[in-house]
């Protein structure tokens, strides 16, 4: 089946971001760092997707996270965000969505999910929609079911490009232009890739990933590989620096072979 239109967008930005005011983010992620040495003008992965029955003040993902620091403000940081959720307060349900979201400004006044405000430009004949539900789902003993995400910086337009596939290749869904952004648009970007999890403060913790943190049942990302200025990719072969935020409810395992594992079952005090 695949995606289905989600729609559901009921929340205008300025409620989303009083709701993300009073959350917390935790992250089981790997890093890349854009230098003068390394330059990378996008990321490939394919991920295992799942769901969960999770209230309305939390969420769980897994992403592409493109980012750009800016002068080191939280005000000139620009975000890309392209991956799976479940998130029941955007759409009034806890299915698994394939979703997008920018900002220019560290998440304070601009940006949005999807298409809930302008940005994200769709491509004519795409066969997918930001916010559609992906279905099936894996399960632990199960078949798994996988998205496979590109997103990539047009060199000459400065442009980001967004490419999805469900248990197939990724093909074209839309772009976000230049003119959104600030540092994203003139320069390289820093990727994290991974899960994360979103929490009221007075919750406990979300699961993760496939809501195990045993590396034979956790979810991962695997077939990771950079894109380089001229569009053409370098696979990941050696491991990235980690980021892990609780320890105690989640895992990110070392990449080896361009794969590696993440998540957990949640329900740690944030």
């Amino acid at each position: 089946m695949g995606t289905g239109k989600g729609g559901g967008e009921r929340e205008v930005p300025a409620a989303r971001r009083e709701v993300d005011r009073l959350s917390r983010r935790l992250f089981a992620v790997h890093k890349s760092y854009s230098d003068v040495h390394t330059k990378h003008y996008g990321l490939m992965a394919t991920m295992d997707v799942y769901d969960f029955n999770i209230n309305r003040d939390q969420e769980t993902a897994a992403v592409i996270w493109v980012g750009n620091r800016g002068d080191g403000t939280q005000t000139t940081q620009n975000f890309i965000l392209v991956g799976w959720h479940v998130k029941p307060s955007l759409y009034g349900d806890s299915r698994t969505h394939f979703f997008t979201y920018w900002t220019k400004d560290g998440f304070q006044q601009t940006g949005c999910y999807n298409t809930a405000c302008p940005g994200f430009q769709l491509e004519a004949g795409s066969r997918a929609f930001p916010g559609d539900v992906i279905a099936p789902v894996s399960r632990i003993n199960g078949p798994k079911q996988k998205i496979a995400v590109k997103v990539y910086k047009d060199d000459k337009t400065g442009d980001w490009w967004v490419y999805y596939g469900f248990n197939t290749n990724p093909t074209v869904v839309g772009h976000f232009p230049k003119t959104l952004f600030t540092g994203l648009a003139y320069s390289t970007a820093d990727f994290a890739i991974g899960g994360y999890i979103s929490n009221a403060r007075t919750q406990k913790t979300a699961p993760m990933g496939s809501g195990s943190s045993d590396i034979r049942n956790a979810a991962s990302f695997s077939d990771l590989k950079f894109i380089l200025q001229d569009g053409t990719v370098s696979a990941v072969s050696g491991d990235l620096p980690s980021q892990n935020d609780n320890r105690n409810c989640y895992v990110v395992s070392p990449i080896v072979n361009g794969k590696f594992f993440y998540g957990g079952r949640g329900g740690c005090p944030v």
